[in-house]
């Protein structure tokens, strides 16, 4: 251990393990990490290690398994895929215009393209970027590893200057925003950065959200650009519900109205869409906006009932009768084995046996046996269901 040099002011994983430095490993929760999410945002301040882990994570995906030569590493991975990595340092150089940021985030993209290609429409950074991703996986069959250090590094070299920060944030918003719609062909993402993007973009997260949501909102909201296109609503729904698969939307302009029908599941999803249409459709425009939700059961549960086991008996000569039996569950039927029976000689009746199930039958044992001489009878057993029948073995007599 004495021989070995301790690696002050050293970034790169290769350097510091080719020249046997001091290295406190750390490999096993690399290895978490990379095995647990797709997205990650690390932000802490200088000279904490942030380039060093960035570096080691391009070593790995690299599939440079030597370097990992007696890590924990070396054992947890068993298959040492290489993946396509894509890495950004913006703490290259200062920003003191807009050009400045324009000419890295060219030389990126131009450095990538050479490797696989451009399509000569693919003039925007955002395109660019997207195009490189698509080519990436259909040449190599391989999700890509994107890997962004000192994200902030444009911003906090502009604080003193509020509209070249308006410029470089607006641009910056421009080459990130494919990253969330283009999911399918990332297999990670890690940024790293000195502020939390939070802060910079004015969001107060609360306790209830989680880490997937309060990503999912920074994406939405860093894409947001001026003028409110067209295309900017739907770029926005792209960042949101992670691409135009997961949304449909249908403009009726000859009745000024917008249909959007959406499938959020992330917890403040639905309120960040409501958030951003507030702003950006016109005061005229009428708005119909749903969200559904999909769900998927290959078995038959019965966990929950609205009724269960409900038995109803009726003598009368003559009346007027409004029954209306409603079950709401969840998981199970929202009648389970509901019995009703009714003697009567004249009487108008109207039964509802009404049931809300998400996953069972809604009305299920559901028997009603009925004896009269002279009735007028409305009955209406309906379920609504989404995996299953929404009546099942029901009987009336």
């Amino acid at each position: 251990m004495s021989n070995k040099i301790y690696p002050i002011g050293i970034q790169n994983f290769e350097d510091l393990r080719n020249n046997d430095c001091v290295y406190i490993d750390k490999t096993a929760l690399i290895y978490h990490l990379t095995h647990t999410n797709k997205i990650y945002f690390l932000s802490r301040p200088r000279r904490f290690g942030k380039s060093l882990l960035v570096s080691t994570l391009e070593a790995y995906f690299s599939g440079k398994k030597e370097l990992f030569e007696g890590l924990a590493m070396e054992q947890l991975e068993k298959e040492w895929t290489v993946y396509p990595v894509l890495h950004i340092d913006f703490s290259r150089t200062k920003y003191t215009t807009i050009e400045d940021l324009q000419e890295q985030l060219n030389l990126y993209l131009s450095e990538w393209e050479r490797t696989y290609g451009k399509n000569e429409e693919e003039t925007s950074y955002a395109a660019r970027l997207t195009g490189l991703l698509q080519r990436i996986y259909q040449q190599t069959g391989k999700q890509a590893v994107v890997l962004i250090d000192e994200y902030d590094a444009p911003l906090l070299d502009s604080n003193s200057d509020s509209a070249l920060q308006g410029q470089l944030r607006t641009e910056m918003r421009k080459f990130f925003s494919p990253l969330k719609a283009q999911g399918q062909y990332l297999r990670f993402l890690f940024l790293t950065g000195i502020s939390k993007f939070e802060k910079l973009i004015g969001i107060v997260p609360s306790a209830d959200d989680t880490l997937e949501s309060r990503i999912n909102r920074v994406l939405v909201r860093w894409n947001d650009t001026v003028p409110y296109t067209w295309k900017t609503l739907l770029n926005k729904l792209d960042t949101l519900c992670g691409g135009s698969d997961n949304y449909e939307i249908i403009r009726k302009l000859d009745e000024h109205k917008l249909e959007i029908t959406t499938h959020l599941d992330l917890y403040g999803q639905v309120e960040e869409l409501d958030y951003f249409l507030s702003y950006m459709l016109p005061a005229s425009m009428v708005l119909d906006a749903k969200n559904k939700l999909f769900i998927d059961l290959n078995a038959t549960a019965r966990v929950a009932a609205g009724i269960v086991n409900c038995e109803t008996f009726e003598l009368s000569d003559s009346f007027k009768k409004n029954l209306d039996i409603q079950g709401t569950s969840i998981f199970g039927g929202g009648i389970v084995e509901g019995y009703m029976t009714t003697l009567s000689d004249a009487f108008k009746k109207g039964m509802s046996i009404d049931s809300g199930a998400s996953f069972a039958g809604g009305v299920v044992g559901a028997v009603v046996v009925e004896i009269s001489d002279s009735f007028k009878e409305s009955i209406d057993v309906s379920g609504h269901t989404v995996m299953t029948a929404g009546v099942s073995i029901t009987e009336s007599n």
